[in-house]
């Protein structure tokens, strides 16, 4: 808020009324929001990270806390000086807390934090279960690490027999009653969650 004021002199020989000084009264540097925010990003994604703040001529100093648990933040090297920053491709050594230290003219600094976790691509083995005998029961379970996709509850399957994906073949397990030589072939299993799709090595039976 910003106001002129003036001073007005009275004397014998009359009145003066002085030029006029303007004077802004700025707010304290403050952030809108300064809980700590969870950012969850695929391994080789970008992960984004900003800030809202207040104040008078405004600068940010992007910081990670190092080593992890440590409570000691490290500036880091070549982060922009703005009110965002992204780190692009993240890694699993990217995972850890990070802080954004606002200063501003008026105030002393403030800072928030953010956690970003990084997740891993899906990964699908296959585990054979019986002996594998003309007539015997034979179950392909599938071994698969990951995150499932925010709309579902575990991971999705999709098994595979020579290429062709097996229709209503979509659970963790492909069990098989009674081999038969129609079930020699290729197996694979496509595992799908929060980070993309893999299909693992074919196995033969």
């Amino acid at each position: 808020v910003t106001r002129d004021y003036y001073v007005k002199v009275t004397g014998d020989c009359g009145s003066v009324t002085s030029g006029a000084i303007s004077i802004t009264v700025n707010g304290n540097t403050t952030i809108s929001n300064s809980e700590l925010v969870n950012v969850v990003s695929c391994s080789g994604s970008d992960a984004t990270m900003a800030v809202s703040a207040t104040g008078v001529n405004l600068t940010y100093k992007w910081q990670k806390e190092t080593p992890s648990g440590s409570g000691t933040f490290v500036d880091i090297v070549g982060a922009p000086t703005t009110s965002s920053i992204t780190i692009s491709g993240v890694v699993a050594g990217d995972a850890g807390l990070y802080r954004v230290v606002v200063s501003g003219d008026c105030g002393s600094s403030v800072n928030k934090q953010y956690r970003l976790t990084v997740l891993s691509a899906p990964t699908a083995t296959i585990d054979l279960i019986g002996d594998g005998c003309l007539g015997a029961k034979l179950t392909l379970r599938a071994n698969a690490t990951g995150v499932p996709r925010d709309s579902q509850p575990a991971l999705e399957y999709q098994w595979i027999l020579n290429g062709v994906e097996l229709t209503g073949s979509t659970n963790k397990d492909l069990v098989i009653d009674s081999l038969r030589l129609i079930n020699s072939g290729n197996y694979q299993v496509k595992v799908t969650g929060k980070c993309g799709s893999v299909t693992s090595s074919a196995s033969r039976i």
